[in-house]
């Protein structure tokens, strides 16, 4: 059997070869201020390597892919933290600052965590629902307010193409016809002054203006005669 001696100078030796084949990844740690900060460091290899870096840290690895996280803990409480992918294709020095972010949502870091869909928060999705319901609200004001000027143009309209009703002062007067039917009754010929005898209620002046109606119209014909005139139908 060896020595203890031989033992432990065989094991450091193997530790050295293997040491000497392997890469390593370094780098330093900061805060969201860029300040160095102590923070604990794991790297997801087999077994998981986790040291407690006052600044900076160092891991050796052998050639692959590795999860690394970074932990600022005060009093228990989870301060700050970061999570980066590092890929180690040959052996050599690796470089990988750490910057840790506040941890706002109070969850810890996992080297097994899987990725998750992130989802719309109810505020975000009550904020929708409310921008939506007022688009549809202002739409519905619009065309609302488009069909009541449309029917309020349409009545405009339609209120001008009416025919006006007929006043007391566009009724047709009666008198004209009634001229015309004493004057044929009087075998189509008479004086102004016999046709106003037969017509009493009404002035002088309107069977005047009456018979010169008549008269530019063409059914009768005004001759005058000495002081007066005599109506002849045409």
């Amino acid at each position: 059997m060896f020595p203890a001696t031989k033992f432990i100078t065989l094991a450091l030796f193997i530790m050295l070869i293997a040491n000497a084949s392997a890469a390593e990844i370094s780098g330093d740690v900061y805060d969201f201020s860029l300040e160095k900060i102590t923070a604990i460091i794991s790297i997801n290899t087999t077994p998981v390597q986790r040291v407690v870096a006052h600044g900076s840290y160092h891991f050796a690895v052998k050639p692959g892919s590795y999860a690394i996280v970074a932990e600022h803990v005060e009093h228990e409480e989870l301060i700050a933290s970061s999570s980066d992918l590092i890929r180690v294709g040959d052996d050599g020095n690796y470089t990988l600052d750490l910057i840790l972010l506040p941890n706002i949502e109070g969850k810890e870091p996992s080297l097994d965590a899987q990725p998750k869909t992130t989802f719309l928060s109810k505020n975000a999705t009550l904020l929708i629902a409310i921008g939506m319901l007022t688009i549809a609200l202002i739409i519905g004001f619009l065309t609302y307010r488009f069909h009541q000027k449309k029917k309020q143009a349409v009545r405009s309209l339609n209120k001008k193409m009416q025919k006006p009703e007929l006043t007391s002062t566009q009724v047709i007067d009666p008198l004209p016809q009634r001229l015309l039917e004493i004057i044929h009754a009087a075998e189509g010929r008479i004086t102004q002054r016999d046709l106003r005898k037969q017509l009493p209620q009404y002035s002088e002046a309107k069977i005047s203006l009456a018979l010169t109606e008549l008269e530019a119209a063409g059914n009768v014909k005004k001759i005058k005669k000495g002081r007066g005139n005599v109506i002849v139908v045409q």
